[in-house]
């Protein structure tokens, strides 16, 4: 008995100890990988992602914002709002009201705190104080919104690998005294690769193979940890990659007098201020040279409402949009050389080469399952109900993604892992059950045979010391014994 109950105490702490400080909370990771275009996965070779969504789900595209560029999309997985709602309309930007300039660096709160955009990992946090974010060079995450930044924080540094930003996860999640049970990680790639050589490239292969690899490690190292079982784990992209050859370049300069305009945005969507009293002239010129050229200009009450993009004041008077698989530039800063092929983003959002991919592993996902396309800003309802914290106001709905849910789950933390441990505990409290069970038996029936020894041994030294007859006497009682 000694030795079952040992065992069963062997098997509970093999059990807990891989997960012995991590937190009661659900747990969800959330992996973005920078200008992944959905056919990446059946362009190369993925085998890691593919088994993921095999074992979980995968949208067959995910539908990125207008503007289809990295920090607006970033900042609207993680709100759930339009760019239009939470104001980071572009990489670039330019705010009429504050008079200033944003650019990528940027981390002053007045630019990303507009009073009703509550980012997951602060959403998750108020939730109560026992839950604990990380956010890992993820836009925007450097900054304090709400009054709050994430527990646990990176800031961007290219110079960080992809797995060693894989550990420091980790650890944030095993973190002692404050185990995170939410973590967002960005990684650069393979957008990078895709700009310098457009995504039909040897070398955007190359990268996205070694990506997947990566993936895969990934996986390794959350299951070497104990992590991966209790883990809602999602892959997910900002946008996708077009190519664009060389010569395809738009030079405003041909168009407008420099001196006419202010300008922010990147290519291919550029903002456009036109100088007091020139606007007219300037939506004109802009109008008449498209007709000819590769791009559209729009007034910015006239911005198609699909792209939800007009009501923001950081959205200038007018708007320039290339075509697919082309690029603006002025003559101070065209880089791109003929006879190379580049990559470019931004464009409308509707173009397949700007659909992003999506893969989700966990308890709380289906199995197997391939779902139609929805939008980005979905994530966030999807993620907030992960979380088991309530579902914020957002220009999402989790009724465009319950699908990819698994069916009867209703709060993930209650999952096979938690169970396990409750099953494995009620085995050791059966064994302790067992064990004093039979040590009370033990007891008793130690203490019944002394009793019994005291019982004959009285009688014996009565029957000794009252017996005064003989032994003949004692043979005829025998005898009657006998035939009575």
């Amino acid at each position: 008995m000694r030795q079952l109950t040992a065992i069963a105490l062997l098997v509970c702490s093999y059990t807990l100890s891989p997960s012995i400080c991590l937190s009661d909370a659900p747990l969800l990771l959330v992996v973005s990988l920078d200008g992944f275009w959905y056919r990446y996965l059946t362009l190369y070779n993925t085998p890691n992602l593919n088994a993921l969504a095999s074992q979980g789900v995968r949208a067959e595209f995910m539908n990125s914002l207008f503007v289809t560029k990295t920090y607006p999309n970033h900042f609207s997985i993680v709100t759930g709002y339009f760019e239009e709602s939470h104001g980071i309309v572009g990489n670039a930007m330019y705010d009429p009201n504050l008079n200033e300039t944003f650019d990528i660096s940027t981390t002053q709160e007045e630019w990303w705190d507009n009073g009703k955009v509550i980012p997951i990992w602060v959403a998750n946090e108020l939730h109560n104080s026992s839950r604990h974010s990380g956010a890992m060079m993820w836009p925007g995450s450097n900054v304090k919104i709400h009054g709050d930044l994430s527990d646990h924080l990176l800031s961007y540094d290219p110079n960080v690998s992809f797995l060693s930003r894989v550990d420091t996860a980790i650890t944030w999640f095993q973190d002692p005294s404050s185990p995170a049970n939410c973590v967002f990680l960005y990684y650069e790639e393979p957008d990078a690769t895709g700009h310098e050589f457009g995504p039909f490239s040897l070398e955007v292969r190359h990268r996205v193979e070694a990506i997947d690899a990566l993936v895969g490690h990934m996986v390794e190292k959350l299951k070497a940890a104990g992590i991966f079982d209790r883990l809602n784990l999602i892959v997910v992209s900002d946008h996708g990659m077009a190519p664009v050859p060389g010569e395809n370049v738009i030079n405003i300069d041909d168009i407008l007098d420099p001196k006419m305009y202010l300008r922010s945005g990147t290519s291919p969507v550029w903002n456009i201020l036109p100088a007091k009293g020139k606007e007219e002239v300037v939506y004109d010129k802009l109008k008449a040279a498209s007709n000819r050229s590769h791009f559209t200009a729009y007034w910015a009450k006239e911005i198609p409402a699909l792209y939800h993009y007009s009501r923001n004041p950081r959205v200038l008077s007018i708007i320039v949009v290339a075509d697919e698989g082309w690029d603006l530039a002025t003559t101070a800063t065209a880089y791109m050389k003929p006879n190379h092929t580049y990559g470019n983003h931004g464009y409308d959002n509707r173009l397949d080469s700007m659909r992003p991919l999506f893969v989700a592993h966990g308890p709380g996902f289906r199995v197997g399952y391939v779902s139609e396309p929805f939008d980005n800003v979905d994530l966030y309802p999807l993620m907030c109900y992960l979380l088991d914290i309530p579902v914020l106001p957002s220009n999402g709905s989790l009724d465009r993604v319950v699908f990819l849910l698994r069916k009867g789950s209703t709060h993930v933390h209650l999952n096979a892992w938690l169970v396990s441990v409750v099953v494995v505990l009620s085995l050791v409290v059966l064994c302790l059950l067992v064990s004093l069970i039979c040590v009370t038996r033990r007891a008793k029936r130690l203490r019944r045979t002394m009793l019994e020894g005291e019982s004959v041994f009285a009688f014996d030294a009565r029957g000794d010391a009252l017996r005064g007859g003989s032994a003949e006497e004692d043979r005829q009682l025998l005898m009657e014994a006998g035939t009575s």
